[in-house]
């Protein structure tokens, strides 16, 4: 069954379990947290996916590596969100 999940997110590396194909869709901040939200195929088996959470001026992944999610804006922070490509 196609479903949309949330997770949260830290600063840096992430390392997050989810269904295997799962399509991530946007990241936004909820009650002063940084999530990211991705529909899945609940029954598939689980797979890690590596994402960076990287702020403005700091390093970023390169792009043959990464591919950029989405920007999240916490006063007077913005948060750049990237998953490593395999």
């Amino acid at each position: 069954m196609n479903t949309v999940w949330k997770t949260k997110l830290g600063l840096g590396k992430n390392d997050i379990s989810m269904p295997k194909g799962s399509n991530l869709l946007t990241v936004m901040e909820q009650d002063s947290t940084i999530c990211l939200w991705y529909r899945c195929d609940d029954s598939a088996a689980p797979e890690t996916r590596r994402l960076i959470v990287s702020g403005t001026g700091q390093p970023a992944p390169a792009p043959e590596t990464s591919r950029y999610i989405g920007s999240v804006c916490q006063e007077p922070f913005v948060w750049h969100v990237f998953e490593l490509l395999e």
